[in-house]
């Protein structure tokens, strides 16, 4: 959203909210804080607060932009589809599958088949770099005690 649209905007709550107040510097910080949305969704959330449970009380700059991808995050996302994780089941964009999740759930249930008594999500708790440690500790020792039988 432009400078100019969020100005626009700005009366738009105040015709809905006379006692909505904004001096200068307020007009600066909802510009900057809505300049990576679209006007549409912007819009369209502010239709939904109307509508909502708070909606005798002006709209809060958080709600406005929660739940909403920027103009960067859409594009980013546009040519990316949902997917379902072969290892867990969990569903998640392609591209997070194919940059963090994938290493990190085969790391989880390779330490999950030497260490018993352990879940997927107590693992996933932890940071990929602690599960490494975690497993260059406990695999080797597995197959140090396998070759002494």
């Amino acid at each position: 959203m432009t400078k100019a649209e969020t100005i626009s905007f700005i009366k738009k709550i105040k015709a809905y909210y006379p006692v909505f107040k904004l001096e200068e510097e307020g007009v600066d910080e909802w510009a900057s804080r809505l300049k990576p949305y679209s006007k549409d969704d912007i819009l369209r959330k502010f239709e939904e607060h109307l509508k909502g449970e708070y909606a005798l009380e002006p709209p809060k700059l958080h709600f406005l932009t929660k739940f909403l991808k920027t103009e960067e995050e859409k594009e980013r996302f546009s040519n990316d589809y949902l997917i379902r994780c072969n290892l867990c089941g969990q569903q998640m964009y392609l591209s997070e599958y194919d940059n963090n999740h994938y290493g990190k759930c085969l790391l989880v249930k390779t330490i999950m088949l030497y260490i018993k008594n352990v879940s997927y999500e107590e693992l996933d708790s932890y940071a990929t770099e602690k599960l490494e440690r975690v497993l260059e500790k406990y695999v080797p020792f597995k197959k140090e005690i396998e070759y002494k039988r």
